[in-house]
C-alpha cells in the first residue's frame, strides 16, 4: 500500500481490511493477519481492534509477548472489546498469571458477560475458590438462564466441595435443560459415582457417549465407573478403546495399568511399551511410564526407553529425574544423584521435580544438598506437607535442633478413644458393626498401585458419606475428636502446623484399609492435608499387644533407607476403638503383623474448608 493511501485510510477501508484479517484468522494464517493489522497500524495507530486482531495473530505464531502487548494496548484504547478482554485473560491463566486473569476479567467496564463470569469462575473453581466461583455461576444463571453452563460448572463446584448430592440436584436440572450436552452428562455420571450410585453413573456416561462418540474423556470416566461397579472387563475395556483412539495420552496408559495391575496382572505395562515402540521419545509416556514401573515395584522395566531416550538427545526434566528415581531405587545412588542434578538444569524443571529431587538426594544421604532445596519449595508453596516433610527430614539428619519444635509428640500427636455414635450400647458394638460394613467394601484382588499400602485393600469412603448411614456416623463422630483436639492446640505464628489451624475444616480424603497377614505401609506424607489420622477399626490379636509393636503406628521414619537407622522414627501402639492424629507432614508408616485376622482402620485428611 502507498504512502497516500496510509494517508488516506478512512473508516471503511479499515473495516475492510479488518474483515479481511479476521477472516485469515479463522482460516489458520496469522501471517496474514498480521500484515493486514500492520498496515491499519502504521496509518491510525488508535484502532483498538486492530491491536487486538494483532494479538490474535501474534499467540497463534506463538510469540506471546507480543500478544499480551497487543491486547493490552487494544483495551487501552477500547476497554469494551470483550475479545480482546477474554483472549489476554486466557493468555495470563496459560502462562501461570491465573490471578492477574481474575482481576482484568473484573475489571470489565460494562455489564456483566456470560463469557467473562464463564472464564472466572472456571479460573477460581481451578485454585478451589468455591464461594467466589459459585458466585460467578449465580451472576451468570441471572443473566443468562438459558445458558446450560452456568449449572454445569456450579456443579462442579459443589463436586470438586465434595457436595455431591448438590452437585447432582444441579446438574440433573443442566441435562434436562440441556439434553444435547454431553458436559451435563458427564460431570452428573461424576456426581452419582462419587455417591456411590455406580449404576446412575454409568447410564449418564451412556447419553454423553451418544452425544460425543468415542470421547477418551468419557471413555475414561466410563472405565472408572464401571471398575466402581466392580465390572473390571468393562473397565479395561473402555480403556483399550481411548487408547485406540488417543494412544499419546499418558492418562489412559496410567488407569489402564493400574486396573490391570489390582486385577493381578503381571504384565500390566505392556500398553505403554506398545505405544512407544511407534514413539519412543515422548516425554509425557515415558514419565508416566516410568513412575507406574516404580509403583509397581518394577523400576528396571523402564530404564531402557530412558536411556534410549536420553541417549538420543532429549533433554527434559521429567526424563531426568524420572531415570534418576529408577536408580535411586535401585541402589545406584552416584547415578541417581548424577540424574537428579542434571534434571535441575534441565529444560521443563517445574515444583513436582524440584520435590523428587530433595527426595533423591535425602535418598543418597545429601541433607546438606536437600536442605536449601526444600527451604525454596516451602518459600514457595508453605502448606506444601510434603516439602515440609523434605525440610524437617533434612533439618533432622543434620541434627538442626530447630527440628524439635516441628516434631514434638507430646502438643502434635495426639490418640483418644471416639464417642459412642447413638444408637449403639457401646464403642465395640458399634466396630463389630463398622467391620462388617467396611469387609464388604474390601473387593479388590490387591493394593492400588500408587498408594503406601502394602498387602492388603483400601476403599475411598467419600462416595458413601451422605447415603451410608453408618458411614456418616462415624465421620461426625470423627470430626467431633478433630474438633476436640484443635481446640486444644496452643497457635504460634510461623509454625507449619500450629500457625495454621482452620476455623472451618472438612475432610480432604477419607478412606478405608484393611491389611491381611505380613501387610504394612510405607513411609508417606500426605501432601494436601493439614492433619493426618489413623481409626482403628479392628485388630488382629497379635497387633493387641502393646509390647509386641506388630501393627504399629510409626511417626517420624522417613521412607529413605540411607537414614533409617539415624531416624528411626517412633512407635505409637495401635488401640481398638481409638483416634490416632498427628500434623500431615510427619512421616508416618506400620509395622507388619503377623496373623490371620486383618487389621482394618479407617484413615482420612483434614485440611482447611475452601
Amino acid at each position: 500500500m502507498r504512502d497516500e493511501e496510509l494517508e488516506a485510510m478512512d473508516n471503511a477501508t479499515i473495516s475492510g481490511l479488518l474483515n479481511q484479517a479476521a477472516a485469515a484468522l479463522k482460516g489458520a494464517n496469522p501471517a496474514l493477519a498480521l500484515q493486514l493489522t500492520d498496515q491499519i497500524i502504521a496509518s491510525r495507530a488508535d484502532v483498538g481492534p486492530a491491536h487486538y486482531l494483532r494479538g490474535a495473530a501474534k499467540a497463534m505464531l506463538g510469540d506471546g509477548a507480543a500478544a499480551e502487548a497487543a491486547f493490552r494496548q487494544a483495551l487501552k484504547l477500547a476497554p469494551d472489546i470483550i475479545p480482546a478482554r477474554i483472549a489476554l485473560a486466557k493468555l495470563l491463566d496459560q502462562s501461570g498469571r491465573s490471578r492477574d486473569a481474575v482481576r482484568l476479567v473484573g475489571e470489565h467496564p460494562g455489564a456483566p458477560v456470560p463469557d467473562l463470569l464463564f472464564l472466572s469462575a472456571e479460573i477460581r473453581l481451578r485454585f478451589g475458590e468455591f464461594e467466589a466461583a459459585e458466585s460467578d455461576c449465580e451472576r451468570l444463571i441471572s443473566i443468562a438462564p438459558a445458558d446450560s453452563r452456568a449449572r454445569v460448572l456450579r456443579g462442579r463446584v459443589y463436586i470438586d466441595s465434595h457436595k455431591y448430592a448438590q452437585a447432582e440436584e444441579i446438574l440433573t436440572d443442566a441435562a434436562e435443560k440441556a439434553p444435547n450436552s454431553p458436559t451435563a452428562f458427564f460431570y452428573l455420571a461424576r456426581a452419582r459415582t462419587q455417591q456411590g450410585k455406580t449404576r446412575a453413573a454409568r447410564e449418564a456416561l451412556k447419553k454423553a457417549a451418544a452425544l460425543r462418540p468415542n470421547a477418551p474423556s468419557i471413555l475414561q470416566e466410563q472405565a472408572r465407573a464401571a471398575y466402581s461397579d466392580g465390572d473390571t472387563e468393562a473397565a479395561l475395556g473402555f480403556l483399550e478403546h481411548a487408547i485406540e483412539i488417543e494412544p499419546r495420552n499418558p492418562n489412559l496408559h496410567r488407569d489402564l495399568s493400574q486396573i490391570r495391575f489390582m486385577k493381578g496382572d503381571d504384565d500390566h505395562l505392556r500398553s505403554f511399551r506398545e505405544v512407544l515402540a511407534n514413539a519412543p521419545y515422548d516425554i509425557g509416556i515415558l514419565s508416566v511410564y516410568a513412575g507406574a514401573a516404580r509403583a509397581g515395584k518394577d523400576p528396571q522395566t523402564a530404564l531402557p526407553q530412558l536411556d534410549a531416550a536420553i541417549n538420543a538427545g532429549v533433554d527434559h526434566a521429567y526424563l531426568w529425574d524420572a531415570r534418576a528415581q529408577i536408580h535411586i531405587m535401585l541402589d545406584n545412588i552416584s547415578q541417581g544423584v548424577a540424574d537428579t542434578d542434571r534434571a535441575g538444569t534441565a529444560p521443563g524443571i517445574d515444583h513436582s521435580t524440584h520435590l523428587n529431587r530433595c527426595s533423591a538426594y535425602l535418598s543418597a544421604n545429601l541433607p546438606e544438598k536437600a536442605l536449601p532445596l526444600a527451604e525454596d519449595l516451602v518459600q514457595a508453596a508453605p502448606l506444601d506437607q510434603l516439602a515440609l516433610a523434605y525440610r524437617l527430614t533434612a533439618m533432622c539428619a543434620l541434627d538442626d535442633p530447630a527440628a524439635e519444635e516441628f516434631i514434638n509428640p507430646d502438643i502434635l500427636t495426639n490418640q483418644q478413644a471416639i464417642d459412642c455414635p447413638d444408637g449403639f450400647d457401646s464403642l465395640e458394638d458399634f466396630n463389630t458393626a463398622l467391620k462388617a460394613r467396611l469387609l464388604e467394601l474390601h473387593g479388590a484382588e490387591r493394593e492400588p498401585i500408587d498408594q503406601s499400602l502394602r498387602g492388603g485393600t483400601q476403599t475411598e469412603l467419600f462416595p458413601l458419606l451422605e447415603d451410608d448411614p453408618l458411614i456418616r456416623q462415624l465421620a461426625d463422630m470423627l470430626l467431633t475428636n478433630v474438633r476436640r483436639f484443635a481446640d486444644g492446640l496452643p497457635r504460634q505464628d510461623g509454625h507449619p502446623f500450629l500457625g495454621a489451624i482452620p476455623e472451618k475444616f472438612e475432610f480432604s480424603g477419607i478412606w478405608t484399609v484393611c491389611l491381611r497377614d505380613g501387610g504394612h505401609h510405607a513411609s508417606h506424607v500426605h501432601p494436601e492435608g493439614w492433619l493426618s489420622s489413623a481409626y482403628y477399626v479392628s485388630l488382629p490379636a497379635s497387633a493387641r499387644n502393646s509390647n509386641s509393636g506388630e501393627g504399629a503406628l510409626n511417626i517420624g521414619r522417613p521412607p529413605m533407607k540411607a537414614l533409617n537407622e539415624k531416624l528411626p522414627g517412633r512407635l505409637v501402639p495401635p488401640r481398638e476403638g481409638y483416634l490416632t492424629l498427628f500434623p500431615s507432614y510427619l512421616w508416618h508408616g506400620t509395622e507388619p503383623f503377623h496373623s490371620e485376622e486383618p487389621r482394618i482402620t479407617v484413615a482420612f485428611d483434614i485440611a482447611p474448608r475452601r
